[in-house]
């Protein structure tokens, strides 16, 4: 465990100031939509492929309400209020978690 978590340390030094800062925020998303019976994963984590693979749109989406509504489920209507997080903020957070997601730069594939 121990040569495990300084490889992934040392990965981290390597990456550019831009991957690092969306990371925290890739890893944030992670912790919440994790399981309870597995550890927090730390702030330089480097999920594998297979665990970004299992990331819907829907599981962002229930995140984003989340952290702005306190609620995964929002109501609809012109009442609803931001408790959290301002838009703009959710937007990056948005965007911080997409540029881990495998295959996000593909055209649409309309064969199956």
């Amino acid at each position: 465990m121990a040569a495990e978590l300084q490889q992934m340390q040392a990965a981290y030094k390597r990456m550019g100031e831009t991957q690092k800062a969306y990371l925290r925020y890739l890893n944030r998303f992670l912790n919440y939509h994790r399981n309870e019976e597995d550890p927090p994963r730390p702030q330089h984590y480097k999920p594998s492929n297979d665990e970004l693979h299992a990331i819907t749109p829907e599981h962002i989406e229930r995140y984003l309400n989340y952290i702005t509504f306190n609620t995964e489920e929002p109501e609809e209507g012109d009442e609803v209020q931001a408790e959290g997080i301002r838009a703009s903020t959710a937007e990056f957070y948005k965007k911080a978690i997409s540029y881990y997601i495998p295959n996000r730069l593909m055209g649409w594939n309309e064969q199956k």
